[in-house]
């Protein structure tokens, strides 16, 4: 869900691509379900601004991409599933982007939301909890978006101090008894944190960034809480996602367009 303030000077274009076929321009498509025709069960709009009665076919200022990827789920078939159609996902907005950037040469945009696994790459991640055996077959679904468009975490461009420690760029918390290397499980539930919900931006986007920041929820005097330490603790927050804030200069993107 995409929220706009409603007095900015923009003029404002989204495109839907809630239509998108599982097999779009693609000769290797997923089968087709009958409850899943459709590549994305939740859209993925293209929202664009433009100054306020600049000619509609121009590139926009900006353009930002709404993702709401295909969740994980909770067996191991099930999952393989969802791995393959979030895998095709970001094939396909990647398809999208590409037609996109072709058609707006030098646009800014931002690619952000819920991308239901981890979106750094595999070295960048926590090495703890370990990954499954099942998980270190899947090749790192969210190659093309570093690769293909040259996006860039919106994470790592903070000066240093407004850096946001490594261990602390979870947005996503939960609790579970994790596989060991020899098989055999944990005791007891272990906090695993990931990076589910970011800040891409491409090149263009990027000179104008200020800092990025994860919203936490806050304790009674207004402080970010510290890491949950038990399920119960994750279960009293405001929601089982942190929010993502990315500060630009809209001022300077505005006298260079």
């Amino acid at each position: 869900m995409i929220f706009i303030k409603k007095d900015l000077p923009f003029d404002l274009e989204i495109q839907s691509h809630k239509n998108i076929s599982v097999s779009y321009k693609d000769e290797t498509s997923l089968p087709v379900t009958p409850n899943e025709p459709n590549i994305f069960s939740r859209d993925l709009p293209f929202l664009s601004l433009r100054p306020a009665g600049a000619n509609q076919r121009s590139k926009p200022l900006m353009t930002i991409v709404a993702a709401h990827f295909k969740a994980q789920m909770p067996t191991s078939e099930g999952d393989k599933r969802a791995y393959e159609r979030r895998s095709k996902q970001v094939v396909i907005t990647t398809k999208l982007v590409k037609e996109f950037s072709n058609k707006n040469p030098g646009v800014s945009l931002l690619i952000t939301g819920d991308f239901n696994n981890d979106i750094r790459p595999y070295k960048e991640q926590p090495t703890y909890p370990p990954p499954t055996k099942q998980e270190q077959t899947y090749a790192f679904e969210f190659d093309p978006f570093y690769s293909d468009l040259e996006l860039v975490d919106a994470f790592n461009l903070n000066s240093p101090e407004n850096s946001i420690p490594k261990d602390r760029r979870g947005t996503h918390y939960y609790f579970e008894k994790i596989e060991l290397p020899d098989g055999t499980y944990s005791n007891e539930p272990i906090l695993s944190q990931e990076q589910l919900d970011g800040l891409l931006v491409n090149k263009h986007l990027k000179k104008y960034v200020i800092r990025s920041s994860i919203f936490t929820d806050l304790d009674a005097n207004g402080k970010p809480l510290p890491l949950p330490t038990k399920p119960e603790e994750v279960e009293n927050r405001a929601s089982d996602h942190d929010g993502s804030k990315l500060v630009i200069k809209f001022k300077e993107m505005l006298n260079d367009y």
